[in-house]
Protein backbone atom coordinates (compact mmCIF):
# COMPACT_ATOMS: atom_id res chain seq x y z
CA UNK A 1 0.00 0.00 0.00
CA UNK A 2 2.72 2.27 0.68
CA UNK A 3 4.57 1.52 -2.25
CA UNK A 4 1.36 2.41 -3.90
CA UNK A 5 0.72 6.04 -2.34
CA UNK A 6 4.58 6.54 -3.13
CA UNK A 7 3.96 5.88 -6.50
CA UNK A 8 0.76 7.68 -7.32
CA UNK A 9 2.44 10.81 -5.52
CA UNK A 10 5.51 10.74 -7.14
CA UNK A 11 3.22 10.64 -10.63
CA UNK A 12 1.15 13.71 -9.16
CA UNK A 13 4.59 15.56 -8.71
CA UNK A 14 5.68 14.71 -12.46
CA UNK A 15 2.11 15.98 -13.54
CA UNK A 16 2.98 19.52 -11.42
CA UNK A 17 6.39 19.65 -12.98
CA UNK A 18 5.38 19.53 -16.42
CA UNK A 19 2.72 22.29 -15.84
CA UNK A 20 4.28 24.68 -13.53
CA UNK A 21 2.74 27.59 -15.13
CA UNK A 22 -0.55 26.65 -13.79
CA UNK A 23 1.35 25.84 -10.40
CA UNK A 24 3.15 29.04 -10.23
CA UNK A 25 -0.31 31.11 -10.61
CA UNK A 26 -1.63 29.36 -7.16
CA UNK A 27 0.84 31.61 -5.49
CA UNK A 28 1.14 34.63 -7.47
CA UNK A 29 -2.81 35.37 -7.69
CA UNK A 30 -2.81 35.78 -4.27
CA UNK A 31 0.27 37.15 -3.62
CA UNK A 32 -0.78 40.08 -6.69
CA UNK A 33 -3.93 40.67 -4.69
CA UNK A 34 -2.45 41.25 -1.57
CA UNK A 35 -0.18 43.83 -3.20
CA UNK A 36 -2.94 45.42 -5.50
CA UNK A 37 -5.19 45.87 -2.98
CA UNK A 38 -2.90 47.15 -0.25
CA UNK A 39 -1.40 49.62 -2.66
CA UNK A 40 -4.77 50.52 -3.52
CA UNK A 41 -6.10 51.01 -0.73
CA UNK A 42 -3.49 52.31 1.43
CA UNK A 43 -4.90 55.98 1.68
CA UNK A 44 -8.10 54.19 2.89
CA UNK A 45 -6.77 52.68 5.70
CA UNK A 46 -4.76 55.52 6.60
CA UNK A 47 -3.77 55.92 10.21
CA UNK A 48 -4.44 59.22 10.60
CA UNK A 49 -5.32 62.23 8.59
CA UNK A 50 -1.96 63.50 8.09
CA UNK A 51 -1.21 60.09 6.35
CA UNK A 52 -3.91 60.77 3.59
CA UNK A 53 -4.88 64.45 3.44
CA UNK A 54 -8.11 65.58 1.40
CA UNK A 55 -6.76 67.74 -1.52
CA UNK A 56 -9.06 70.30 -2.50
CA UNK A 57 -8.51 72.48 -4.96
CA UNK A 58 -9.81 76.40 -4.15
CA UNK A 59 -10.71 79.33 -6.12
CA UNK A 60 -10.54 83.12 -4.08
CA UNK A 61 -10.17 85.02 -7.20
CA UNK A 62 -11.54 88.16 -6.68
CA UNK A 63 -13.18 86.91 -3.47
CA UNK A 64 -11.45 89.09 -1.34
CA UNK A 65 -9.87 89.14 2.29
CA UNK A 66 -12.47 87.22 3.34
CA UNK A 67 -12.31 84.08 1.32
CA UNK A 68 -8.57 84.02 1.36
CA UNK A 69 -8.79 84.03 5.19
CA UNK A 70 -11.20 80.89 4.89
CA UNK A 71 -8.97 79.23 2.74
CA UNK A 72 -6.04 79.88 4.84
CA UNK A 73 -8.09 78.21 7.88
CA UNK A 74 -8.94 75.67 6.21
CA UNK A 75 -5.54 74.83 4.62
CA UNK A 76 -4.27 74.76 8.32
CA UNK A 77 -7.23 72.54 9.06
CA UNK A 78 -5.97 68.59 9.91
CA UNK A 79 -6.22 66.49 7.23
CA UNK A 80 -6.46 68.85 4.77
CA UNK A 81 -4.35 70.08 1.84
CA UNK A 82 -5.47 72.92 0.12
CA UNK A 83 -4.26 73.49 -3.42
CA UNK A 84 -4.65 77.21 -4.58
CA UNK A 85 -2.51 76.80 -8.41
CA UNK A 86 -2.69 74.69 -11.49
CA UNK A 87 0.30 72.62 -12.69
CA UNK A 88 1.88 75.48 -13.74
CA UNK A 89 1.63 77.65 -10.67
CA UNK A 90 -1.37 80.25 -11.76
CA UNK A 91 -3.69 80.86 -9.01
CA UNK A 92 -6.90 78.92 -9.61
CA UNK A 93 -9.88 80.97 -11.05
CA UNK A 94 -13.38 79.32 -11.24
CA UNK A 95 -13.57 78.91 -14.61
CA UNK A 96 -10.21 77.21 -14.53
CA UNK A 97 -11.62 75.28 -11.64
CA UNK A 98 -14.14 74.04 -13.50
CA UNK A 99 -12.33 73.37 -16.35
CA UNK A 100 -10.21 70.89 -14.60
CA UNK A 101 -12.96 69.12 -12.44
CA UNK A 102 -14.24 68.37 -16.28
CA UNK A 103 -11.58 66.95 -17.68
CA UNK A 104 -11.03 64.70 -14.39
CA UNK A 105 -8.19 66.52 -12.91
CA UNK A 106 -10.24 66.35 -9.53
CA UNK A 107 -13.41 65.04 -8.42
CA UNK A 108 -14.07 68.55 -6.22
CA UNK A 109 -13.43 71.99 -6.04
CA UNK A 110 -14.47 75.03 -3.92
CA UNK A 111 -15.10 77.97 -6.02
CA UNK A 112 -15.51 81.44 -3.71
CA UNK A 113 -17.94 84.27 -5.44
CA UNK A 114 -16.21 87.46 -7.00
CA UNK A 115 -17.11 90.22 -3.97
CA UNK A 116 -17.52 87.50 -1.30
CA UNK A 117 -15.77 89.70 1.16
CA UNK A 118 -17.65 92.57 0.21
CA UNK A 119 -21.13 91.46 0.31
CA UNK A 120 -20.59 89.89 3.96
CA UNK A 121 -18.79 93.69 4.91
CA UNK A 122 -22.79 94.04 4.98
CA UNK A 123 -23.89 93.74 8.41
CA UNK A 124 -27.45 93.65 7.00
CA UNK A 125 -26.41 90.47 5.16
CA UNK A 126 -23.52 88.96 7.18
CA UNK A 127 -27.06 88.65 9.80
CA UNK A 128 -28.56 86.89 7.27
CA UNK A 129 -30.94 89.85 6.22
CA UNK A 130 -30.56 89.91 2.32
CA UNK A 131 -33.03 88.01 0.10
CA UNK A 132 -30.11 85.00 -0.65
CA UNK A 133 -27.91 83.91 1.09
CA UNK A 134 -24.13 84.63 -0.74
CA UNK A 135 -23.36 81.00 -2.60
CA UNK A 136 -20.01 79.07 -2.52
CA UNK A 137 -19.81 76.82 -5.07
CA UNK A 138 -18.83 72.94 -4.85
CA UNK A 139 -17.99 72.07 -8.27
CA UNK A 140 -18.26 68.39 -8.81
CA UNK A 141 -17.79 65.86 -11.10
CA UNK A 142 -20.81 63.79 -10.89
CA UNK A 143 -19.20 60.35 -11.18
CA UNK A 144 -17.94 60.95 -7.81
CA UNK A 145 -19.84 59.56 -5.03
CA UNK A 146 -21.62 61.52 -2.32
CA UNK A 147 -19.27 59.41 0.69
CA UNK A 148 -16.81 61.26 -0.84
CA UNK A 149 -17.93 64.55 -1.38
CA UNK A 150 -20.12 64.55 1.90
CA UNK A 151 -16.84 64.96 4.50
CA UNK A 152 -15.29 67.66 2.10
CA UNK A 153 -18.67 69.61 1.54
CA UNK A 154 -19.03 68.80 5.58
CA UNK A 155 -14.95 70.74 6.28
CA UNK A 156 -15.87 74.20 4.11
CA UNK A 157 -18.78 74.42 6.15
CA UNK A 158 -17.42 73.98 8.85
CA UNK A 159 -14.54 76.29 8.75
CA UNK A 160 -17.27 78.94 7.02
CA UNK A 161 -19.44 78.73 10.14
CA UNK A 162 -16.37 79.10 12.36
CA UNK A 163 -14.96 82.30 10.51
CA UNK A 164 -18.31 84.07 10.15
CA UNK A 165 -19.71 83.42 13.92
CA UNK A 166 -17.26 85.91 15.44
CA UNK A 167 -18.31 88.35 12.56
CA UNK A 168 -21.88 87.18 12.88
CA UNK A 169 -21.87 88.29 16.87
CA UNK A 170 -20.25 91.68 16.26
CA UNK A 171 -22.17 92.56 13.67
CA UNK A 172 -25.26 91.48 15.68
CA UNK A 173 -23.66 93.54 18.53
CA UNK A 174 -23.40 96.54 16.87
CA UNK A 175 -26.74 96.77 15.64
CA UNK A 176 -27.93 96.29 19.23
CA UNK A 177 -25.41 99.71 20.32
CA UNK A 178 -26.58 101.60 18.10
CA UNK A 179 -30.70 100.67 18.65
CA UNK A 180 -29.98 100.95 22.86
CA UNK A 181 -27.73 104.26 22.12
CA UNK A 182 -25.07 102.95 24.80
CA UNK A 183 -22.10 105.33 25.21
CA UNK A 184 -18.73 104.21 23.83
CA UNK A 185 -17.65 102.94 27.33
CA UNK A 186 -20.88 100.22 27.57
CA UNK A 187 -20.00 99.23 24.22
CA UNK A 188 -15.94 98.81 24.92
CA UNK A 189 -17.18 96.80 27.78
CA UNK A 190 -19.83 94.70 26.12
CA UNK A 191 -16.96 93.88 22.97
CA UNK A 192 -14.43 92.74 25.21
CA UNK A 193 -16.97 90.62 27.28
CA UNK A 194 -18.13 88.88 23.49
CA UNK A 195 -16.33 85.59 22.78
CA UNK A 196 -18.94 83.30 21.26
CA UNK A 197 -22.32 84.08 19.49
CA UNK A 198 -24.47 83.72 16.74
CA UNK A 199 -26.46 86.09 14.40
CA UNK A 200 -30.40 86.54 14.53
CA UNK A 201 -31.35 85.63 10.94
CA UNK A 202 -30.19 83.04 8.38
CA UNK A 203 -26.59 81.80 8.05
CA UNK A 204 -25.43 84.46 5.03
CA UNK A 205 -23.17 81.60 3.41
CA UNK A 206 -24.63 78.68 1.73
CA UNK A 207 -23.00 75.86 0.05
CA UNK A 208 -24.30 74.92 -3.51
CA UNK A 209 -23.08 71.30 -5.59
CA UNK A 210 -22.87 72.11 -9.03
CA UNK A 211 -21.49 70.70 -12.33
CA UNK A 212 -18.59 71.62 -14.28
CA UNK A 213 -19.51 72.86 -17.59
CA UNK A 214 -20.75 70.70 -20.46
CA UNK A 215 -21.57 67.82 -18.31
CA UNK A 216 -25.39 67.72 -18.50
CA UNK A 217 -26.39 64.77 -15.61
CA UNK A 218 -26.81 67.12 -12.48
CA UNK A 219 -27.31 63.86 -10.16
CA UNK A 220 -25.22 62.00 -8.44
CA UNK A 221 -24.81 58.11 -9.39
CA UNK A 222 -26.28 55.71 -7.72
CA UNK A 223 -25.26 51.88 -6.87
CA UNK A 224 -26.30 50.08 -10.03
CA UNK A 225 -24.87 53.46 -12.05
CA UNK A 226 -21.67 52.41 -10.16
CA UNK A 227 -21.53 48.62 -9.87
CA UNK A 228 -23.49 47.99 -13.34
CA UNK A 229 -20.63 49.48 -16.08
CA UNK A 230 -18.42 48.36 -13.31
CA UNK A 231 -19.22 44.12 -12.98
CA UNK A 232 -20.24 44.24 -15.94
CA UNK A 233 -16.95 45.28 -17.62
CA UNK A 234 -15.39 43.04 -15.04
CA UNK A 235 -17.07 40.00 -16.26
CA UNK A 236 -16.79 40.52 -19.98
CA UNK A 237 -13.18 39.62 -19.73
CA UNK A 238 -13.74 36.67 -18.52
CA UNK A 239 -14.60 35.38 -21.84
CA UNK A 240 -10.56 34.40 -22.28
CA UNK A 241 -11.21 31.51 -20.10
CA UNK A 242 -14.29 30.16 -22.59
CA UNK A 243 -12.27 31.15 -25.65
CA UNK A 244 -9.16 29.16 -24.02
CA UNK A 245 -11.36 25.94 -23.36
CA UNK A 246 -12.97 26.20 -26.82
CA UNK A 247 -9.43 26.36 -29.04
CA UNK A 248 -7.15 23.89 -26.70
CA UNK A 249 -10.56 21.47 -27.27
CA UNK A 250 -10.06 21.71 -30.76
CA UNK A 251 -6.56 21.81 -30.65
CA UNK A 252 -7.06 18.29 -28.45
CA UNK A 253 -9.32 16.98 -30.54
CA UNK A 254 -7.63 17.09 -34.10
CA UNK A 255 -10.06 19.53 -36.00
CA UNK A 256 -7.39 22.59 -35.88
CA UNK A 257 -4.99 19.54 -38.00
CA UNK A 258 -8.07 19.01 -40.77
CA UNK A 259 -8.49 22.93 -40.52
CA UNK A 260 -5.03 23.52 -41.60
CA UNK A 261 -5.27 21.59 -44.42
CA UNK A 262 -7.89 24.07 -45.95
CA UNK A 263 -6.57 26.94 -47.80
CA UNK A 264 -8.05 29.51 -44.68
CA UNK A 265 -5.16 31.51 -43.50
CA UNK A 266 -3.98 32.01 -40.11
CA UNK A 267 -5.71 35.56 -40.04
CA UNK A 268 -9.09 34.22 -41.27
CA UNK A 269 -9.15 30.90 -38.63
CA UNK A 270 -8.30 33.73 -35.79
CA UNK A 271 -10.96 36.11 -37.14
CA UNK A 272 -13.62 33.49 -38.13
CA UNK A 273 -12.98 32.06 -34.06
CA UNK A 274 -13.18 35.08 -32.71
CA UNK A 275 -16.29 36.63 -33.97
CA UNK A 276 -19.02 34.53 -32.73
CA UNK A 277 -16.90 35.24 -28.97
CA UNK A 278 -17.47 38.71 -29.37
CA UNK A 279 -21.04 38.35 -30.05
CA UNK A 280 -21.36 36.11 -27.12
CA UNK A 281 -19.39 38.89 -25.03
CA UNK A 282 -21.64 41.78 -26.75
CA UNK A 283 -25.06 39.69 -25.77
CA UNK A 284 -23.90 39.42 -22.25
CA UNK A 285 -23.04 43.36 -21.63
CA UNK A 286 -26.64 43.97 -23.56
CA UNK A 287 -28.37 41.47 -21.16
CA UNK A 288 -26.47 43.38 -18.66
CA UNK A 289 -27.71 46.61 -18.58
CA UNK A 290 -31.24 45.37 -19.91
CA UNK A 291 -32.01 43.83 -16.91
CA UNK A 292 -30.28 47.20 -14.74
CA UNK A 293 -32.64 48.98 -16.80
CA UNK A 294 -35.85 46.66 -16.62
CA UNK A 295 -35.50 45.40 -12.79
CA UNK A 296 -33.88 48.40 -11.24
CA UNK A 297 -34.96 51.26 -13.47
CA UNK A 298 -31.63 52.58 -14.40
CA UNK A 299 -31.47 55.39 -17.02
CA UNK A 300 -29.34 53.89 -19.73
CA UNK A 301 -28.99 57.81 -20.67
CA UNK A 302 -27.71 57.34 -24.32
CA UNK A 303 -27.83 53.50 -25.82
CA UNK A 304 -26.58 54.00 -29.25
CA UNK A 305 -23.61 55.07 -26.93
CA UNK A 306 -23.39 52.40 -24.92
CA UNK A 307 -23.69 50.17 -27.41
CA UNK A 308 -20.57 51.73 -29.35
CA UNK A 309 -18.50 51.22 -26.37
CA UNK A 310 -19.89 47.57 -25.33
CA UNK A 311 -18.48 46.41 -29.12
CA UNK A 312 -15.07 48.44 -28.37
CA UNK A 313 -15.47 46.03 -25.47
CA UNK A 314 -15.94 43.51 -26.81
CA UNK A 315 -13.09 43.29 -29.45
CA UNK A 316 -10.70 44.04 -26.50
CA UNK A 317 -11.88 41.02 -24.41
CA UNK A 318 -11.93 38.75 -27.01
CA UNK A 319 -8.48 40.03 -28.76
CA UNK A 320 -6.89 39.61 -24.90
CA UNK A 321 -8.18 35.73 -24.88
CA UNK A 322 -6.97 34.93 -28.12
CA UNK A 323 -3.73 36.36 -27.25
CA UNK A 324 -3.24 34.21 -24.14
CA UNK A 325 -4.94 31.00 -25.71
CA UNK A 326 -2.25 31.30 -28.19
CA UNK A 327 0.77 32.49 -25.92
CA UNK A 328 0.59 29.62 -23.27
CA UNK A 329 0.86 26.15 -23.81
CA UNK A 330 -1.44 24.10 -22.11
CA UNK A 331 -5.30 25.13 -21.36
CA UNK A 332 -4.50 24.58 -17.51
CA UNK A 333 -2.18 27.46 -17.74
CA UNK A 334 -4.55 29.40 -20.08
CA UNK A 335 -7.48 29.52 -17.82
CA UNK A 336 -5.31 30.14 -14.29
CA UNK A 337 -3.10 32.80 -16.48
CA UNK A 338 -6.38 34.27 -17.94
CA UNK A 339 -8.81 34.49 -14.31
CA UNK A 340 -5.14 35.58 -13.08
CA UNK A 341 -4.88 38.67 -15.69
CA UNK A 342 -8.46 39.48 -15.65
CA UNK A 343 -8.74 39.91 -12.02
CA UNK A 344 -5.69 41.96 -11.38
CA UNK A 345 -6.99 44.18 -14.56
CA UNK A 346 -10.12 44.55 -13.18
CA UNK A 347 -8.72 45.94 -9.80
CA UNK A 348 -6.59 48.03 -11.51
CA UNK A 349 -8.96 49.51 -13.42
CA UNK A 350 -11.68 50.51 -11.15
CA UNK A 351 -13.90 48.03 -11.46
CA UNK A 352 -13.67 46.72 -8.30
CA UNK A 353 -12.68 49.49 -6.01
CA UNK A 354 -13.29 53.06 -7.53
CA UNK A 355 -10.42 55.06 -8.88
CA UNK A 356 -10.67 58.24 -7.13
CA UNK A 357 -9.48 56.30 -3.97
CA UNK A 358 -6.54 55.48 -5.20
CA UNK A 359 -3.14 56.92 -4.69
CA UNK A 360 -2.26 59.14 -8.13
CA UNK A 361 0.25 56.22 -8.93
CA UNK A 362 -2.15 53.62 -8.99
CA UNK A 363 -4.60 55.49 -11.04
CA UNK A 364 -1.92 56.34 -13.61
CA UNK A 365 -0.88 52.21 -13.64
CA UNK A 366 -4.53 51.56 -14.20
CA UNK A 367 -4.61 53.10 -17.55
CA UNK A 368 -2.52 49.92 -19.24
CA UNK A 369 -5.42 47.82 -18.34
CA UNK A 370 -8.67 48.54 -21.06
CA UNK A 371 -10.95 48.14 -18.63
CA UNK A 372 -10.55 51.14 -17.22
CA UNK A 373 -10.87 52.94 -20.39
CA UNK A 374 -14.66 50.82 -21.12
CA UNK A 375 -15.10 51.98 -17.16
CA UNK A 376 -14.42 55.57 -17.60
CA UNK A 377 -16.35 55.28 -21.45
CA UNK A 378 -19.53 53.83 -19.34
CA UNK A 379 -19.31 56.67 -16.62
CA UNK A 380 -19.13 59.13 -19.22
CA UNK A 381 -22.31 58.37 -20.89
CA UNK A 382 -24.31 57.21 -17.71
CA UNK A 383 -23.23 59.71 -15.28
CA UNK A 384 -21.89 62.93 -17.19
CA UNK A 385 -24.43 62.49 -20.10
CA UNK A 386 -21.99 62.02 -22.74
CA UNK A 387 -22.62 61.47 -26.25
CA UNK A 388 -20.71 59.01 -28.82
CA UNK A 389 -18.20 61.85 -30.18
CA UNK A 390 -17.39 62.49 -26.42
CA UNK A 391 -16.62 59.02 -25.97
CA UNK A 392 -14.45 58.90 -29.35
CA UNK A 393 -11.28 58.52 -27.67
CA UNK A 394 -12.02 55.40 -24.88
CA UNK A 395 -13.84 53.85 -27.79
CA UNK A 396 -10.89 54.38 -29.78
CA UNK A 397 -8.12 53.47 -27.03
CA UNK A 398 -10.76 49.90 -26.38
CA UNK A 399 -10.61 49.24 -30.33
CA UNK A 400 -6.87 49.68 -30.41
CA UNK A 401 -6.07 47.16 -27.59
CA UNK A 402 -8.59 44.45 -29.88
CA UNK A 403 -6.62 45.14 -32.99
CA UNK A 404 -2.93 44.40 -30.80
CA UNK A 405 -4.07 41.25 -29.16
CA UNK A 406 -5.64 39.77 -32.41
CA UNK A 407 -2.51 40.68 -34.67
CA UNK A 408 -0.03 39.08 -32.04
CA UNK A 409 -2.56 36.39 -31.76
CA UNK A 410 -2.26 35.65 -35.50
CA UNK A 411 1.52 35.62 -35.02
CA UNK A 412 1.48 33.01 -32.49
CA UNK A 413 -1.10 30.99 -33.71
CA UNK A 414 -1.03 27.29 -33.33
CA UNK A 415 -2.81 24.62 -35.01
CA UNK A 416 -1.52 21.70 -32.30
Amino acid sequence: MLRAIYAITLKEIRVFAADLGSLVTLFVMPLAFIVIFSLALADVYATSPEDNPIAIPISVDGAGALAEQIAAVLDSAEGIDVIRNDADDIPFTAGSLADAVAAGDYQIAVVFPVGFTDALSDSGVLLGGAAAPVTVELVTDPATTLQFIAPIQGAVAGVIQQTLGQMMNVAGAEQLFEMLELPDEARAIARAAMTSGAGAGDFPVTIQRVNPPNVEREILPDSYQQNVPGYTVMFMFFIVTVIATSVFKERNSGALRRVRATPASRVAVVIGKTIPFFAINFLQAVIMFTVARLAFGMNLVNIPALLVITAGLSLAATGMGSLITNVVRTEAQAGSIGVLLVLVLAALSGSMIPRFVMPEAMQTIGAIAPQSWGLTAYQDVLVRGMGIGEIALETAVLVGFGVVFLTVSVFRFRYE
